[in-house]
């Protein structure tokens, strides 16, 4: 298995119609600069599909838009496989 660090993602989040949205986007990018934000699309599949478009990384991290992240997060290494 290899390990990706979660700070070499590419880090997207996902909103619809969240309250809260903007101030966690905000929160989000004070953390990680370049996340990208991803909102109004209708559908759960269409939603996540519109996401990965997104992506330049071949793997991403998803934030849901009522979410907030810990800034420890942005320190580990996911372990990953080679092969599916």
């Amino acid at each position: 298995m290899e390990a990706i660090r979660t700070r070499d993602l590419d880090v997207i989040m996902l909103g619809y119609d969240e309250p809260n949205l903007t101030d966690n986007f905000n929160h989000l990018k004070e953390q990680v600069p370049d996340a990208i934000l991803v909102q109004g699309v209708k559908g759960f599949d269409a939603a996540h599909k519109a996401a990965a478009d997104a992506a330049r990384t071949e793997r991403f991290i998803l934030v849901d838009g009522d979410s907030l992240v810990y800034s420890k997060f942005w320190n580990l290494a996911l372990r990953v496989p080679t092969t599916y």
